[in-house]
């Protein structure tokens, strides 16, 4: 069984969402990483064979990136993809009012780094947004820059730390 771990950084990417959300986002990690967390499904990708943030996890609108370390995942970044422009990808600040976010029944535009786009399904294109990611340089550097960070705190104490233990 694989421990959950979490960098400084993912815990402030956490941080940023409302309680249900990270009780939400937590419950799948839980679910879906402890037990075989190499293991490609329709909704966990890898994106690339070697290198940092090896893993891309799509919970819903959420996406979680991470790695696996001696029997444990680290996730480095976690963010809420709004109209997937990847360049962009975490949301900083909680949108004032709920009712503003933006729906997802039409297909989301996919800006790459060079500025390429194409229409993607949030549901059924997992696929042709994992190939924009591997592709997006800006992403990869910012990916890299948090899986050096240091630290890591356990599921537990995340759980702790952000009051969203049940």
């Amino acid at each position: 069984m694989f421990r959950i771990e979490f960098t400084d950084g993912a815990i402030e990417d956490l941080e940023v969402f409302s309680k249900p959300e990270q009780r939400q986002i937590v419950a799948a990690l839980e679910a879906q990483l402890t037990i075989n967390p190499a293991h490609e499904t329709q909704d966990r990708k890898r994106l690339h064979p070697s290198g940092f943030a090896e893993w891309e996890i799509r919970i819903r609108k959420i996406r979680v990136f991470y790695d696996i370390q001696n029997g444990s995942v680290k996730v480095v970044a976690i963010g809420k993809n709004f109209f997937i422009n990847l360049r962009y990808f975490r949301r900083r600040a909680r949108i004032a009012n709920p009712s503003e976010e933006p729906t997802w029944r039409e297909s989301l535009i996919v800006r790459g780094d060079d500025r390429d786009e194409c229409a993607a399904h949030p549901a059924d294109d997992f696929n042709a947004e994992i190939e924009i990611t591997r592709a997006n340089q800006s992403l990869e550097t910012f990916l890299e820059s948090r899986a050096r960070e240091p630290g890591t705190t356990s599921v537990l104490d995340v759980k702790k730390q952000l009051e969203i233990d049940r």
